[in-house]
Formats: C-alpha cells, structure tokens, sequence
C-alpha cells in the first residue's frame, strides 16, 4: 500500500519532524512568504506533541501575517502556549499596520486581559484605521471600556475633525449643530 506522510499517525511521525525543525522554521515567514509552503510547514509542526521553542519566534511571524490561512493556522498552534505573550505584544510595534492588526485581534483571541495596559498604549500611539479598529475590537474582547474611542462624545469629535478636512461643500447638507 502507498503511503503518504499525511495518512501516517502523529506517534510515527514527530520524531521524524523534529529532525528538520530549522527546516521548518525556513520555511515559516519572514523568510518564506508562500502561503503554500507555509501552511505545508505549519502542517507538519501541527503533528508535534509540543510546539518546539525554536520555532516560536517564527511561529509569531505567521501569527500576525498578512495571508489569512497561514494567520489562522500559526494562531492554533500557540492559542493556549504559555510565554509567548510578550512577543506577541511587542508585533504591536511593528512598522506595518496589518501585523499590528493581527498582533491586536490575536492578543483578543487569547483572551490574557493583562495586555489590556499594552494594547491601549499602542492604540494611543496608533494612526491606521485598520489597526486602530484591531485594538479597539482587542480591548472589548478582553473586558475593557471602549467608550472612551468609541462613546458618543469621541464619535462626534472624530466626526467633526473629519469633516472640517473635507474641501468645498461636501458637507453643507450635514448640521453640525
């Protein structure tokens, strides 16, 4: 009978894996951004019985990555793995917005609500919709108070801030009374 690795059970095959983990870690962003080869690695460690240290600070990078499925694959893999928090918090930094993003809707998904502090800095600091709108959504996952970006009075602030930047009569038709 042909078998393939996939068909072969957990047991047989991590020893196996652990041999090749540089390999694994090669083939994880940043250093490989095929989507394909990425999920193909991910596949793999998903076979180990531990998630192996080496491959955590690889295992971030695809935590926060841009490709959804690569994304949502690594974040399986370390949703309940201990110490890897503060790495995690510290992609709040990164100079691109979508992994800041991801950074933000991971640290929500793991649900540890000491971050609270570090998310709401970051959000202090935070220019980009898109990752602005992470972090908020962050803060309400893990039980913090949005009002303060999201109440009525912050609304109408960012309203009126940005409708003052519109040019011509794009707004006479709005009362901003």
């Amino acid at each position: 009978q042909n078998y393939t690795w996939h068909s072969k059970p957990d047991a047989a095959l991590w020893p196996f894996i652990a041999d090749y983990l540089p390999l694994l870690a090669e083939n994880l962003p940043p250093h490989e951004l095929s989507s394909t080869q990425n999920l193909r690695a991910l596949r793999m460690i998903a076979r180990l019985p531990a998630v192996p240290q080496m491959l955590v600070p690889s295992l971030i990078n695809a935590c926060t990555a841009e490709a959804r499925s690569v994304r949502s694959a690594a974040q399986a893999l370390l949703m309940g793995a201990p110490g890897v928090t503060p790495q995690i918090v510290a992609a709040l930094d990164d100079s691109r917005q979508a992994i800041r993003a991801n950074a933000a809707a991971f640290l929500g998904q793991r649900g540890d609500d000491s971050v609270l502090p570090d998310v709401i800095a970051a959000l202090g600091k935070e220019k980009a919709d898109l990752a602005r709108a992470s972090m908020i959504s962050a803060i309400a996952a893990l039980g913090g108070d949005t009002s303060k970006w999201l109440g009525k009075a912050a609304l109408e602030k960012e309203a009126a801030a940005n409708a003052k930047k519109l040019k011509g009569d794009k707004t006479d038709w709005l009362a901003m009374d």
